[in-house]
Parts: C-alpha cells; structure tokens; sequence
C-alpha cells in the first residue's frame, strides 16, 4: 500500500515520493524502530497525545468515547446554531470538553481531526 500511495504521489508531481534512495530508505523514515509499520504516534507524535488524551477523558468523565459522544449530541445550543440536532457541532464538542485540561487550538485542531462533514450551512462541520 505505502508503495502504490508514492507511486501514485510522484504521477502527481510529488517528487520526494520516490527519492533517489528508494522507497525503502522514504520507509524507514517514517518506521524509526523498524518494527515493518508505522503508527500515528510515528506519523504525528502531537496528534497521538492529542487523541489519546481526549480517549483518557471521554474513558475516565463518561466510561466511553461512545457515552461522551452520546452526551455531546444530547447538549441543547443555541437556535441559531443549528437547524438539526444529529451530529456534534464544535459548539458542543467545546461544551462537552470544558473540564478537560487542552489548550484550546488543540481542541480546535481535534475536532476539525475527527469531523466527517465540513462546510457551511444549516448543517456546517460535524462530528458524527
């Protein structure tokens, strides 16, 4: 799969997708301890503590990611927020984490991580 993606990247005009060194070399860059893969935590070291701190405090204030989501939807905005109640808008998301201890564009730079819908409009970004 890694090889197709930097085939397909360099077709695209991305030339460090197949360096000199060879793919192999572009590879081990990226799976530092050698163990044949990498992770989030090898792709975006801020990323993963980002998520699994936000895992720790769903985990730890709601029992589940899946409980924190359920209560997140749950919490009423204001009407001018939104035409629909599914979904979890970054109002609520903002709602939902204010006891967590996240500096705020961290927060932003989840939720902007975990929606599915972006955009504009009655239902704008949101995490589903």
């Amino acid at each position: 799969e890694f090889m197709i993606q930097c085939k397909a990247l360099h077709k695209k005009g991305m030339a460090e997708a197949l360096p000199p060194c060879g793919m192999p070399a572009l590879y081990t860059s990226f799976d530092q301890d050698r163990c044949g893969l990498f992770t989030l935590r090898d792709w975006s070291p801020e990323t993963f503590e980002q998520l699994t701190a936000f895992v720790k405090f769903c985990k730890t204030e709601h029992g589940s990611v899946k409980n924190f989501y359920k209560m997140a939807e749950a919490l009423q905005v204001p009407v001018w927020e939104t035409t629909t109640t599914e979904g979890i808008t970054a109002l609520k998301f903002a709602e939902a984490l204010k006891d967590m201890t996240m500096p705020q564009d961290q927060r932003a730079d989840l939720f902007e991580g975990l929606c599915i819908r972006r955009g504009e409009g009655p239902k704008g970004s949101r995490i589903y």
